[in-house]
């Protein structure tokens, strides 16, 4: 019932935690499995939701060294390394963990294909577009999850590394690779992906923002990219948004320059561009909520808690049917229950400071 609770149903948390770790350090048939339980609620969900990372991250390494010791040829255990590590940005040790975990599994092409899916993401979060391009070309070819979104990804990679002749024909065959149904619906991803080139088309892929980069931060990349990266991601955007008044620049580039100043701390540049954004009407209709949410997380991070809850809420209650919904609910999921913990504990910290003794 841990992770019951970011499905919305209610359940004791501490008590599963310590049920879970008691059957870590157990020595039966459990053991692996409550590690791995205990390493995905606290280092893998975690990553979706950066307001978490703080909360959660001291738990996951000391639970990762412990793994480390006990499963140190475990397929799982060095890809939810990897997972870990990327969270604190040190992206090189991720690197390392997944291509481990790719190395030692040979029975199970699948398991070997997820490994190759956070390789292909490491790459693409330190703005290593060759490698990431790489990486989402041989998915494209030997995995069945979404052809159309590995064709796409690989395609807007070319492009962020100058080979627009190379990825325009990607582009056009993305579309033609969509087959799969989640719930009777089309992925969300390939949704975005059919909208995307229909766009790119019109404007004879010349119109296209930064593909690469605007995928890296949909997919949660602003939280687990080196600070290096940030800065140089920044300054790419930068350029982009520069060489047009703010008027004229795209909605798309400057959600990317609020969400990349957000995460290097310059909030007084962030609200300004957030609030911004909140404004308007812009094709790309996933913008304005995401907006929100940047927003609800940028005044969490200040303490501003009942700022942030509103914020969270106006992005899950007031926007349907825009690109990467679900992506964005499943984060306001997992953030929200943590910004109303830190409201109740705020509210009952004075009180405690009021009827503590008087000397």
């Amino acid at each position: 019932g841990i992770n019951a609770e970011y499905m919305g149903y209610p359940c004791d948390r501490q008590s599963g935690f310590a049920q879970l770790e008691t059957a870590m350090l157990g020595k039966g048939i459990r053991a692996p499995v409550a590690n791995c339980f205990l390493l995905t609620a606290f280092g893998v969900v975690p990553a979706f939701a950066s307001i978490l990372l703080p909360f959660v991250m001291p738990k996951a390494q000391e639970m990762l060294r412990f793994a480390e010791v006990q499963y140190p040829h475990s397929y799982l255990h060095k890809w939810i390394a990897g997972r870990v590590h990327r969270s604190t940005r040190d992206t090189h040790t991720a690197l390392e963990a997944f291509t481990a975990a790719a190395q030692c599994q040979n029975e199970l092409v699948q398991l070997k294909h997820l490994a190759y899916y956070e390789i292909g993401w490491c790459h693409a979060f330190e703005l290593d577009w060759p490698q990431a391009a790489e990486y989402f070309a041989r998915l494209a070819e030997e995995n069945d999850w979404s052809k159309a979104f590995y064709t796409y990804a690989q395609a807007a990679f070319l492009e962020m590394d100058g080979q627009l002749p190379l990825a325009i024909p990607l582009y056009r065959q993305a579309p033609t690779f969509v087959v799969r149904k989640f719930g009777g619906r089309t992925l969300s991803a390939e949704q975005f992906v059919i909208r995307r080139v229909a766009a790119m088309e019109q404007t004879g892929f010349a119109g296209s923002v930064l593909p690469g980069l605007e995928l890296v931060l949909l997919f949660a990349g602003a939280s687990q990219m080196s600070l290096a990266a940030l800065e140089n991601a920044l300054r790419c955007v930068d350029g982009e948004v520069g060489a047009r008044q703010q008027s004229e620049a795209s909605p798309v580039a400057l959600l990317m320059q609020a969400m990349l100043h957000k995460e290097l701390a310059h909030f007084d540049t962030a609200a300004p561009l957030l609030l911004h954004l909140q404004t308007l009407h812009p094709e790309d209709t996933y913008v304005v909520p995401f907006a929100h949410y940047e927003y609800g997380c940028l005044l969490f991070v200040q303490k501003n808690y009942q700022g942030a809850l509103e914020e969270l809420l106006k992005a899950r209650d007031g926007f349907k049917g825009y690109d990467f919904e679900m992506t964005l609910q499943f984060r306001l999921q997992l953030s929200l229950p943590r910004v109303k913990q830190c409201i109740e504990e705020a509210s009952i910290t004075p009180l405690l400071q009021t009827d503590s003794p008087k000397k």
